[in-house]
């Protein structure tokens, strides 16, 4: 998709000036990008325990089907981080978002995606943080789109 906005504006530069519409990309994989595994994390807990326990990592990557290197990374102490993009927000303060909009869908009172942004704004502003890619810390319509997509399992409710 991100290839076809770019041909999209060399191909017509009279269209220079136009914004291309924003878009949510699924998951696609761009030639080059490796495709990560996901992993269980009660079957990683239990492999964890197994190599506490004096198991070989070659052992518990054939019984476990886990890689040998993530368990190098857990016994070496590495933090294993997220492959998608950092957020704005902490996965807890995430969490507690999800909570007070719930509540306040409890009371009846019903958020739409702009009100969520001006939250977003509001707590960023207190809090006395500057995110550069909001314009006035303001979030936009994308960030409150993948918000809502990141949580749709919890806000269903």
């Amino acid at each position: 998709m991100q290839l076809k906005l770019r041909r999209w504006k060399t191909e017509m530069p009279f269209l220079s000036g136009i914004e291309a519409p924003r878009l949510i990309h699924k998951h696609t994989l761009f030639p080059g990008k490796k495709k990560y595994a996901k992993i269980d994390p009660e079957r990683l807990e239990t492999a964890k325990r197994a190599v506490a326990n004096g198991m070989t990592l070659r052992k518990v990557e054939e019984d476990f089907k886990i890689p040998e290197s993530v368990h190098r990374h857990i016994k070496l102490g590495k933090n294993i981080k997220k492959h998608s993009g950092k957020t704005v927000l902490s996965s807890g303060e995430d969490e507690i978002l999800v909570q007070r909009l719930m509540l306040c869908a409890s009371w009846g009172y019903p958020m739409d995606s702009y009100d969520l942004r001006l939250i977003v704004k509001g707590y960023l502003d207190r809090r006395g943080v500057d995110v550069k890619r909001f314009k006035g810390n303001m979030p936009g319509v994308d960030w409150a789109e993948s918000f809502l997509m990141r949580h749709k399992d919890s806000l269903r409710e």
